[in-house]
């Protein structure tokens, strides 16, 4: 047939054999957007102007939107629809994924303050155990000091207690040597009497 579709004239030109008047103008809003009302306008033309001829020019042509509006349109939607699904599907992952980062960091620094705590109470023990270990030193060595000054003055009183035994000792042998001499010396005198006499 002469008719040629496409979805960009608005307009549909009858001519008479180049030489009557167009017969009529039938714009876009006429054309009905589904095929059985399509079939139904062309039955309408072909009664109208039974001996018209359609003619197609480099100018002018009668255009036919090869799909209804509606259908264009619910597709388009659907695509817009789809494409909106698409982006709120790229969007909620990637919340998904940050709320997992951020409940993995959440994790970490629990993580990390239990640790700090754990560390700080391991300080604090062993800060008290050497607090401990340190007046158990102090107090051993003071023991040891005082069992030293004990064991100094134990010797001192033992050495002076030697010293004024010996001195004892001393002065007793000197009075009995002084003792016997002097009885030697009275034994003497006394015997040289008896000698003098006879």
């Amino acid at each position: 047939s002469g008719v040629h579709l496409s979805p960009a004239s608005p307009e549909i030109v009858l001519d008479h054999d180049h030489s009557s008047p167009s017969i009529g103008c039938l714009s876009s809003d006429a054309i009905i957007s589904s095929p059985e009302n399509l079939h139904v306008d062309n039955t309408i033309v072909n009664q109208t102007v039974p001996k018209a001829q359609i003619q197609q020019s480099t100018h002018t042509h009668l255009d036919i939107p090869l799909f209804p509006l509606g259908l264009t349109d619910e597709a388009s939607n659907g695509t817009i629809a789809t494409l909106d699904e698409s982006e709120d599907s790229g969007t909620h992952v990637s919340n998904i994924q940050l709320q997992q980062k951020i409940s993995n960091l959440e994790i970490k620094l629990k993580a990390s303050e239990e640790e700090k705590l754990r560390i700080k109470k391991d300080v604090e023990s062993l800060m008290e155990k050497h607090s401990v270990l340190e007046k158990g030193f102090l107090k051993e060595k003071e023991q040891e000091a005082i069992s030293f000054q004990d064991r100094y003055k134990e010797l001192q009183e033992t050495v002076k207690a030697a010293i004024i035994e010996e001195q004892k000792r001393s002065e007793k042998a000197v009075e009995e040597a002084v003792k016997r001499t002097r009885d030697e010396l009275i034994e003497y005198v006394k015997e040289q009497k008896r000698v003098s006499i006879f």
